[in-house]
């Protein structure tokens, strides 16, 4: 047995029971057992969909005794099933596995699959369930499907990887439905690659075996929300409405920071503003040397905004990324209203500050 990094508290808990299961057993053996789960719980089913990894003997056993009806896809392997040739005179069964059968029966007959961008033949074969060497022969018929696919057709002399065989304990099954039915399971495919890349998959800090159970339970609860949500906003994918989720996290998150970016520009500003412009003797001076520099006053209050404004907005995520200072002196000026975008507005303005400053100096004596 393989150790933990920690003992289990309590060794009754269904995560020891299901520890202990898993370190004593295959995964075609598990695959056995949560199947059997299922059919417990009340879950009907019709097919059992399998890659190669599990297209064994006790897979399509365990399937034939649970009444389902499997499609799996077989390896290339020395597995031998019993094909019957028909003579003319008599009926020849000869024992061959899959490179011999493709020689005998295939080769050289492929038929197009209608709907399909695939070419198929298929052959019905004896499949004994049980190890020749130990137990009585268990025969069932099956069916083999092979497959390849059109862009392979104009080789003269396809390789051994130019195709591949799915088994079905159903011979009565046609090519196209055994390839449409088979196809539900890439699903399975798209499960996986969501919840290992994005749904965090066993990427918990803990490293305890309750903890990866806890963790495949919640990457499923997360994957249930996003098929949910796919089919209440009519999305065509999980991964498009997962993307529309976190696109929409996203700009919450830039607006909250832009917003915060804003208000520290906006502070700065007033500061600033009271700082430069607030100075009324600094004002009647100026205008006492002949009305000279009160351009120059408008340019000096507004560097002072902007150097106010670079201050108080210097710690923020915004200011960190601005390289150039032009896009927050645009901000600026549409925020504070100190600049207008024509030469006109800005005259008026400076006429404004001139009346201000006289005012005050009449209101002085």
């Amino acid at each position: 047995m393989v150790d933990l990094s920690e003992p289990f508290k309590d060794g009754r808990s269904i995560a020891a029971v299901r520890y202990r299961a898993a370190v004593s057993q295959t995964k075609p053996e598990m695959a056995r057992a949560m199947i059997a789960r299922a059919q417990r719980a009340g879950i009907e089913a019709q097919y059992l969909l399998a890659d190669a990894w599990f297209g064994t003997k006790p897979m399509i056993a365990m399937a034939d005794d649970a009444l389902l009806t499997a499609i799996v896809r077989m390896k290339k392997n020395k597995m031998k099933y019993r094909h019957s040739l028909v003579m003319p005179d008599k009926v020849v069964c000869k024992e061959m596995d899959l490179c011999a059968l493709y020689q005998s029966a295939v080769r050289g007959r492929w038929e197009k699959v209608a709907d399909q961008p695939y070419q198929s033949k298929t052959v019905v074969v004896d499949l004994n369930l049980n190890d020749p060497k130990t137990e009585v022969a268990r025969w069932i018929k099956v069916r083999l499907l092979f497959v390849r696919g059109v862009a392979d057709s104009d080789k003269a002399q396809p390789g051994k990887h130019d195709w591949c065989v799915f088994l079905t304990t159903d011979p009565q099954l046609t090519p196209q439905k055994m390839l449409e039915l088979y196809a539900m399971r890439w699903a399975i495919e798209v499960y996986f690659k969501e919840s290992k890349q994005h749904l965090g998959f066993l990427q918990e800090q803990a490293r305890h075996y309750a903890c990866y159970v806890a963790s495949i339970h919640l990457t499923a609860i997360r994957f249930c929300l996003l098929v949910i949500a796919k089919q209440q906003h009519d999305v065509s994918g999980v991964a498009q409405m997962r993307q529309a989720i976190v696109g929409n996290a996203l700009q919450i998150d830039f607006a909250s920071r832009l917003w915060g970016c804003f208000r520290a520009l906006i502070a700065g500003a007033i500061v600033e503003i009271k700082e430069v412009l607030g100075d009324v003797n600094g004002c009647q001076h100026r205008r006492k040397s002949g009305g000279k520099g009160i351009r120059q006053e408008f340019a000096f209050a507004r560097h002072g905004v902007l150097e106010g404004a670079r201050r108080a907005s210097a710690n923020t995520p915004m200011a960190r990324g601005a390289s150039d200072l032009g896009v927050v002196n645009d901000v600026l000026v549409q925020l504070t209203g100190i600049q207008s975008s024509s030469q006109a507005g800005q005259e008026r303005v400076e006429t404004d500050l001139a009346v201000k400053a006289q005012s005050r100096h009449d209101t002085g004596q």
